[in-house]
């Protein structure tokens, strides 16, 4: 992050995946937003009450339930606030939710669609905070990632692991694009900028670089 910056965020572990549900916001005018709440809506509740955060949206990176399983009930929290992402390749999975939540046993969610898909180039500002939109398919064929412009700051979804990236074996994944993505949107951002996952601890893209294997991979 930048000196004297006003961007803010902190995360919390939702669901029976440790999903991480991150909320975003400015300093200042403690506008934010809720990236993947995958679950546990009273534990995001709190998360965004401990920092006095105004939600205005939520993003979401990818179609699967455990980054979207309490979407509805966090939007419905805030006053129906808008629900942006993934991009619309996502579609298939958000119409399957019902069955996702069958199948990986967590608590039944209804199908649903977002208030719109997002693509690359795409902008969400909270406050004076602005969120680009990059795409990143691979894990899923609509997956996105959320940039912190002007703050090194990256919200990778399943993309990116400390150490890892992620799985391709899934209904739309794909090795090749994963590989792709990585090389054309994570090997190209500073050093220092802070990958926050789907999953797990943050880590930095010059951590990666120096040991990830798929980073390594990619430089050659």
């Amino acid at each position: 992050m930048t000196k004297n910056s006003k961007f803010a965020f902190d995360c919390c572990e939702v669901n029976a995946f440790f999903e991480n549900c991150s909320v975003i916001y400015d300093r200042d005018t403690l506008e934010g937003a809720i990236i993947d709440p995958g679950g546990s809506p009273e534990k995001i509740r709190n998360l965004v009450d401990y920092h006095h955060v105004v939600p205005k949206f939520i993003l979401i990176t990818h179609g699967h339930l455990d980054h979207i399983g309490a979407a509805e009930a966090v939007s419905a929290m805030y006053g129906n606030i808008d629900i942006y992402g993934p991009g619309k390749e996502d579609e298939f999975l958000f119409q399957t939710i019902a069955h996702q939540s069958e199948v990986l046993g967590l608590p039944a969610v209804p199908n649903f669609l977002p208030t719109r898909f997002v693509k690359s180039g795409d902008r969400f500002s909270v406050g004076s905070i602005s969120v680009l939109v990059r795409e990143c398919p691979g894990h899923t064929p609509g997956h996105v990632m959320y940039l912190i412009e002007n703050e090194n700051t990256v919200f990778s979804g399943d993309t990116v692991f400390k150490g890892s990236a992620g799985r391709t074996d899934f209904n739309g994944g794909s090795f090749e694009q994963l590989c792709e993505s990585i090389r054309r949107e994570f090997l190209t951002l500073p050093d220092d900028t802070v990958i926050i996952p789907g999953h797990g601890d943050s880590t930095t893209i010059g951590e990666e670089k120096s040991s990830n294997p798929y980073f390594l991979n990619l430089m050659v």
